[in-house]
């Protein structure tokens, strides 16, 4: 059985690291160069799809939108619950009203 060049420890089949002292363990002198060169192999250097600065956009907008209409609510939720206040369709007739007078006139 091989022994490490390291501390002398015995080991079976052939690791790369010694279990005793964690030295590595090399059977063959091209062991080292040629895993160096394997590094990259198979990284596609073109992406495949392109995503539209569109597209992007429309996203970043869509999701703040959301964002926002889930804060809004959120915190109606909160202030109708802390007021323990209803609000209805009659209370805000007045100001609809209003909101019609002003963007006629």
């Amino acid at each position: 059985m091989p022994f490490c060049p390291n501390c002398g420890a015995e080991y079976r089949s052939s690791p790369s690291f010694c279990s005793a002292c964690g030295a590595a363990l090399l059977t063959a002198p091209g062991i080292e160069s040629s895993i160096g060169a394997n590094v990259g192999e198979g990284i596609p250097t073109e992406l495949r799809y392109h995503i539209s600065l569109k597209r992007v956009l429309f996203m970043t907008v869509l999701s703040v939108g959301l964002y926002l209409f889930y804060w809004f609510y959120i915190t109606w939720k909160q202030y109708r619950d802390h007021t323990q206040a209803e609000a209805s369709r009659i209370e805000w007739l007045p100001v609809m009203m209003m909101a019609q007078r002003v963007s006629k006139g």
